[in-house]
């Protein structure tokens, strides 16, 4: 494999790196031992860039071109993204409802129902029906016989104020009092693979070779 260039990487299908290539799997190399190499990627990869440098770690991963194409994001050269699987959130999901239930909560029988009609022992001060107004003792009109008794009265003191009877009341108390509203639940929150259809091949990285020129 002669002829290749310094920190140039390529595939092949065996599993070890040839003489003057090193396997592109991430491993620290000594700068003292491999300046040539340091001056072309530097820390690009990683390492310290005082003793060490890293190459670059191909493992599991699918290398793509540095810059920015349309409508793609841009990637500096080293740049790592992707991961190999994840969980949506709830902001990405799509618009969606879920099926609820209702647990009525119902009465066990009828309620009671208590109405009372009052009138009052006291003489009346009105002929005309008022909001408010009881039934009173009659008394005779002011303005002659002709004239309609006076009933009613709308200030009883408190101690001639009697029930009446003769009052029916018909209903049916019971029925719905209150409830839970149940949402079904779904999904399991597992996270999903991200990976595209791959094969593995083995990435190697020259480490003794020639020397790029930039023109």
């Amino acid at each position: 494999m002669d002829g290749q260039y310094l920190g140039a990487i390529q595939s092949v299908g065996f599993q070890f790196a040839p003489r003057g290539f090193a396997v592109a799997q991430g491993q620290l190399l000594a700068i003292s031992e491999f300046n040539a190499l340091f001056a072309l990627i530097g820390t690009f990869f990683g390492g310290d860039g005082r003793t060490s440098f890293r190459v670059p770690d191909l493992r599991g991963r699918t290398p793509i071109g540095m810059g920015q194409g349309p409508g793609l994001p841009y990637y500096s050269i080293g740049e790592r993204d992707g991961v190999p699987e994840r969980v949506l959130s709830i902001l990405e999901l799509p618009t969606h409802t879920h099926n609820a239930t209702f647990s009525p909560i119902s009465s066990p029988g009828g309620s009671a129902l208590n109405v009372e009609l009052h009138a009052t022992t006291a003489e009346g001060n009105s002929a005309t029906p008022m909001v408010g107004a009881y039934l009173a003792q009659a008394k005779p009109p002011s303005g002659g016989k002709d004239q309609p008794e006076m009933i009613y009265t709308s200030d009883p003191s408190s101690g001639s104020i009697v029930p009446l009877g003769g009052v029916t009341v018909t209903g049916s108390g019971g029925g719905i009092t209150g409830g839970t509203v149940t949402n079904d639940t779904a999904g399991g929150s597992l996270p999903f693979s991200m990976y595209q259809p791959s094969l593995a091949v083995n990435f190697i990285l020259c480490i003794e070779g020639l020397f790029p020129s930039r023109n």
